[in-house]
C-alpha cells in the first residue's frame, strides 16, 4: 500500500494549500502520474471537470477514506453574484469555477460510513463506483448527512424505497427541523426520505459523537443545520466551499445556495481555521477532483 502524498500548491490568490495526490488506490484504481490541483491562473481547467473513472483512497492513521465522484461540475461565476469582476478575471475563472459533486466512504473502527449520497437517478455514478470497490448498497452500515439539499440525499431512494437497506441514517436535529418548517414543495424530498428510512433515521445535536468515533460540528449557514464531521485527521466539510478557487481568495463570498449568508461566512472561516490549526485533511463535496485539500 502506497503512502499518502500531499502536494503544496500556491494559488493565484497567494494562498498556499496542500492538495492531496490520490496515491492510495481503491479497488480497480491506479495511481495518477501527476497530482490533481486546484487550478491557478492561466491553467487549463478541463482536467478538473472531467468525470473520474475511478475512486481515490487515503489512509489517515486508522481511518480510510475514499473519494467517490457522483458527477463532475463547473460552477458558473454568477453563482457568486457578489464576486468582483476584477477578482474573477484575475483568477482566470470567467469560464467557470472547477468543482465536483462527491460523496465519501469512510472506514473507521470496523464500520463503513457513507457521507452523503449524491443526486441519485440515472446520471448518478455512486452505485457504479461502489461496485468497482466490490461493494453493494447493502454493505453500507451508516450514512451521515452533511445537509438535506437534493444533491446530497437524492441517492438515498430507489423509487420510494431505501437504496441502502441496511444503513442507519444520521442527520442534524437542527437541519431536519429547519427543512420541516419549509414550504411543502421544498421539503417534499426530505419527507419521502424520512418516510422510507423511518425505522433507521436518527437525529444528533452538534457536538455528539456518532458510531465510528465521528464528531459532529456545527457548520450552519449553508442550510439550517449544515454539519461538518471530524474523524481522526479527516474533516468532512460538506458545502463549506462551492467554488474553492474563488472563495479561498475571499472567504466572504457566498453562493446563492447559502440560505443564511451571514452564518455561512462565519462557519466557513471557523471550519477552515480548524482544518489549518489542527492540520486536517479536508474532504469537500464540491472541491474539485479528487475532493481533498489540506492547508
Amino acid at each position: 500500500m502506497k503512502n499518502t502524498v500531499l502536494m503544496i500548491v500556491a494559488l493565484a490568490t497567494g494562498a498556499v494549500v496542500m492538495v492531496v495526490q490520490g496515491l492510495v488506490s481503491g479497488h480497480h484504481a491506479r495511481p495518477e502520474k501527476s497530482a490533481p490541483r486546484i487550478p491557478q491562473a492561466a491553467v487549463d481547467t478541463s482536467g478538473f471537470t472531467a468525470l473520474a473513472s475511478e475512486t481515490k483512497t487515503l489512509e489517515l492513521g486508522d481511518v480510510r477514506v475514499t473519494w467517490i465522484q457522483d458527477q463532475a461540475a463547473m460552477q458558473p461565476v454568477n453563482l457568486f453574484p457578489q464576486a468582483p469582476a476584477s477578482l474573477i478575471d484575475s483568477l482566470h475563472l470567467r469560464g467557470g469555477i472547477p468543482s465536483s459533486l462527491s460523496t465519501f466512504l469512510v472506514e473507521s473502527k470496523g464500520m463503513r460510513i457513507l457521507f452523503d449520497t449524491g443526486l441519485g437517478g440515472k446520471d448518478s455514478r455512486l452505485l457504479h463506483l461502489l461496485s468497482l470497490m466490490e461493494l453493494t448498497p447493502a454493505d453500507i452500515g451508516f450514512i451521515y448527512l452533511t445537509h438535506l439539499h437534493s444533491d446530497h440525499i437524492g441517492g438515498l431512494l430507489d423509487g420510494g424505497r431505501p437504496m441502502f437497506p441496511m444503513a442507519q441514517v444520521f442527520v442534524s436535529k437542527q437541519e431536519f427541523k429547519g427543512w420541516m418548517g419549509m414550504p411543502g414543495e421544498k421539503k417534499a424530498q426530505v419527507e419521502k426520505m424520512a418516510k422510507a428510512y423511518r425505522l433507521n433515521l436518527h437525529f444528533f445535536d452538534f457536538g455528539d459523537y456518532l458510531p465510528g468515533g465521528v464528531e459532529t460540528i456545527d457548520a450552519s449557514g449553508h442550510t439550517p443545520g449544515h454539519t461538518a464531521f471530524r474523524v481522526g485527521d479527516l474533516l468532512i466539510v460538506g458545502d463549506i466551499l462551492h467554488g474553492a478557487a474563488l472563495q479561498l481568495a475571499n472567504l466572504d463570498l457566498c453562493p446563492t445556495y447559502d440560505m443564511n449568508p451571514a452564518e455561512a461566512r462565519v462557519a466557513r472561516k471557523r471550519i477552515l481555521q480548524l482544518a489549518r490549526t489542527d492540520s486536517l485533511v479536508m474532504a469537500g463535496m464540491h472541491l474539485p477532483a479528487p475532493g481533498f485539500m489540506k492547508f
